[in-house]
C-alpha cells in the first residue's frame, strides 16, 4: 500500500469516527439543554456537557483544518489533493445529516 492510499484509509477512519462522535455529542447536548430548562444540571451532567462541547469543537476544528488544506492545495495548483480534501469535507458534512 503506497503512502497516499494509507493516508486516505486513515482519513476515512477518522471521518467515520468523528461522524459517530459528533452525532452522539450533538444529540446529548440537546438532551442536557432541555434538562437544564427544567432543573439545575448535576455535576456529572455538567461534566458530560463539557465533553460533548469538546467533541463539537474538535469536529469544527477538523473542518477548518481541512478547508485550510483545500485552499492551500488550490493555491499551489494541486487539484488532485483539492479533490481528496473536498471529499473528506463532504463526508464530514454528510455525517451531520444522519
Amino acid at each position: 500500500m503506497d503512502r497516499r492510499s494509507r493516508w486516505r484509509t486513515l482519513m476515512y477512519r477518522m471521518v467515520y469516527a468523528m461522524a459517530v462522535k459528533i452525532s452522539l455529542a450533538l444529540q446529548r447536548i440537546g438532551e442536557l439543554h432541555l434538562l437544564s430548562k427544567k432543573r439545575s444540571l448535576t455535576f456529572n451532567e455538567i461534566v458530560e456537557l463539557n465533553h460533548c462541547l469538546s467533541a463539537n469543537s474538535d469536529y469544527w476544528l477538523r473542518m477548518a483544518y481541512l478547508e485550510n488544506w483545500s485552499l492551500l492545495h488550490y493555491m499551489i495548483d494541486d487539484f488532485d489533493a483539492v479533490q481528496t480534501v473536498c471529499q473528506e469535507i463532504e463526508r464530514m458534512k454528510e455525517s451531520l445529516h444522519y
